[in-house]
């Protein structure tokens, strides 16, 4: 039996969240958003998810980007979702990866644990890092992750697609998303 997908986006990856839906046969889930003069975001879930397979496509292409894919993994997670695959097709700051010089900040790493710190759906999180520019940012991502990358997408489909958890189809609950205590 095949799974069916809501599919969510966040605005700057609207247009891909249509593709992996149509391509998946998916749902395209819809979000109220709204920015305010101040610049803080309102954003509400208006289709259901309880219970529902989910995926979410966002790059952290920008501070804000970032922040509008985890406030929304966040809540897709509170309502409900079934499970959740993150569709990441950018990942900021990969070639900041390791400091080189004394006290610099290595983002790509404070990056990959602000998403590992996403609550976990009841059936598990995955998520899909495309065309990284190092090999090691896995790696950074805290709680076993259940990652997979690939080298870059061609006619549509992951090329190289190399798992991170092999054997899991799906995370169990709390291998992403979770912080080890």
């Amino acid at each position: 039996m095949s799974r069916s997908f809501v599919v969510f986006g966040i605005r700057s990856y609207a247009a891909i969240a249509v593709q992996v839906a149509e391509l998946t046969k998916g749902k395209l889930g819809e979000v109220d958003v709204r920015e305010f003069p101040d610049g803080e975001r309102y954003q509400r879930i208006v289709t259901n998810v309880s219970d529902k397979d989910v995926v979410l496509v966002g790059g952290t292409i920008s501070d804000k980007a970032t922040l509008e894919i985890y406030d929304l993994a966040c809540a897709l997670v509170k309502y409900g979702a079934r499970s959740l695959d993150l569709i990441i097709p950018y990942f900021g700051y990969s070639t900041m990866e390791r400091a080189v010089k004394l006290g610099e900040v290595v983002t790509a790493k404070t990056r990959a644990r602000l998403l590992s710190s996403i609550p976990s759906a009841s059936q598990g999180n995955r998520a899909l890092l495309l065309d990284l520019h190092s090999d090691g940012i896995p790696h950074y991502f805290e709680g076993n992750p259940c990652l997979w990358k690939t080298d870059g997408v061609e006619g549509g489909a992951p090329t190289g697609r190399k798992g991170l958890c092999p054997g899991v189809d799906r995370c169990r609950p709390g291998q992403m998303g979770s912080i080890p205590r």
